[in-house]
């Protein structure tokens, strides 16, 4: 189990016991990854089970986007690496992660799309998921979603459900944001 320790600029990393329960690993928490990538405000985390392992997400309050294989240890390196400082189409403090995979109907991973909460700017970016597999580490986004005005201001959280709704929470107006079908549409519900 991993968990982001924002004020902390770290992960925690915890194992199961024998009998039940988790411990901390004697390693943890992990402050950088063996290619010095420090983890300054962990605020987004996801993990993913996909044709390529088991994968974890890990996005920070300094603009980057970090993609590894699991288990995640203090060797650790980037599958994928993207920062603000060398990238102008990554998010700038990533909050969530969200998958939507084959457009719903559990299609091919080049059909999927990553979106990821783009706090700083007030919008929400999505990536094809196969865009972290290449070369480029500075990949574009598919689409960048603002939406109504104000409706993605400051957003904190996301998910896709199974039906491909979306919904984003906002932590500067205390709002959830709910769209039926691609977010391009706008919300259809605001709460």
């Amino acid at each position: 189990m991993y968990v982001a320790e924002n004020s902390g600029n770290a992960i925690s990393v915890f194992q199961p016991k024998t009998g039940g329960g988790y411990a901390e690993a004697s390693f943890s928490p992990i402050s950088a990854d063996a290619s010095g990538n420090s983890f300054f405000a962990p605020g987004a985390m996801a993990f993913y089970s996909a044709s390529y392992g088991d994968l974890l997400f890990i996005g920070t309050g300094g603009g980057s986007v970090l993609l590894y294989r699991t288990p995640f240890t203090p060797t650790s390196t980037p599958l994928f690496a993207m920062s603000t400082s060398g990238c102008p189409t990554a998010p700038g403090g990533p909050t969530a992660f969200a998958m939507r995979v084959g457009g719903i109907s559990g299609g091919p991973y080049s059909d999927s799309t990553l979106w990821v909460t783009n706090f700083y700017a007030g919008d929400v970016l999505g990536y094809y998921f196969n865009s972290f597999f290449g070369s480029s580490t500075c990949p574009s986004p598919v689409t960048a979603i603002s939406t109504v005005p104000g409706s993605n201001d400051s957003p904190e959280g996301m998910l896709v459900d199974p039906f491909g709704n979306t919904i984003v929470s906002n932590s500067s107006t205390n709002q959830l944001v709910i769209s039926s079908g691609p977010l391009t549409a706008g919300p259809t519900f605001t709460y």
